[in-house]
């Protein structure tokens, strides 16, 4: 049983690793660009998807008049106009455009700006894990910024970022960047390091122990 008991808080040290922390950004200097392909153009031809692009990326959306690869122009009340640059747009007040990722991020960046005042529900970007569980969410606010539109996403330690939505206010975004997980495998941290130290250092004084002859009595 002192074998087993051993065995055991070494997996748990070797597992314990330090839960993710979740960072809002305004950059994300390591991050890769990925293009927005051009599909609608200039003609605001909506759509609700999929449409798939980059390193398996996969955008679809709750109204048949969201905007994908759409280059025309594209307002923001009161006082903002996109144009020329490719984006995706949920071009209504209400509704949301789900990015869906093959492979999870750590990290995820866009542009992104909404309207005010166009419906009764706040501009919010979402974070969520492969297992649907919120990681964290950006809220936009309709009546007056709480975050300003521009550059704004999510980093984190570990790649955790399976799905991002944009919801509600005419919410739009383009010129995104990303940070995939490392497929040869993260380098831990020194925490971890030192908690996968004391794990083997259990497990190999349990087998010591356990190798002792013990000594008979007549």
């Amino acid at each position: 049983m002192k074998i087993r008991a051993a065995w055991v808080a070494g997996a748990i040290a070797l597992t314990s690793f330090s839960p993710a922390t979740a960072t809002i950004i305004s950059s994300l200097d390591d991050g890769v660009a990925v293009d927005i392909p051009v599909i609608a153009g200039d003609e605001p031809t909506g759509m609700k998807g999929p449409i798939s692009f980059g390193p398996g990326i996969t955008a679809t959306s709750t109204s048949g008049n969201s905007l994908f690869g759409y280059t025309g122009d594209y307002g923001f009340a009161p006082d903002s106009l996109w144009s020329g640059t490719s984006m995706i747009g949920l071009n209504v007040g209400r509704g949301t455009v789900t990015l869906t990722f093959a492979t999870p991020l750590s990290g995820f960046l866009a542009e992104i700006s909404s309207t005010e005042y166009a419906s009764s529900s706040d501009a919010i970007i979402s974070a969520f894990d492969a297992s649907g569980n919120l990681l964290d969410r950006i809220v936009m606010e309709r009546n007056g910024y709480q975050v300003q539109p521009g550059f704004m996403g999510f980093s984190y330690d570990t790649a955790e970022i399976s799905r991002i939505t944009f919801a509600n206010e005419y919410i739009g975004f383009r010129n995104i960047s990303i940070v995939q997980a490392d497929p040869t495998g993260a380098v831990p941290e020194p925490a971890t390091w030192g908690m996968m130290i004391v794990g083997l250092g259990l497990t190999g004084t349990a087998l010591r122990r356990a190798r002792r002859p013990r000594r008979q009595t007549a």
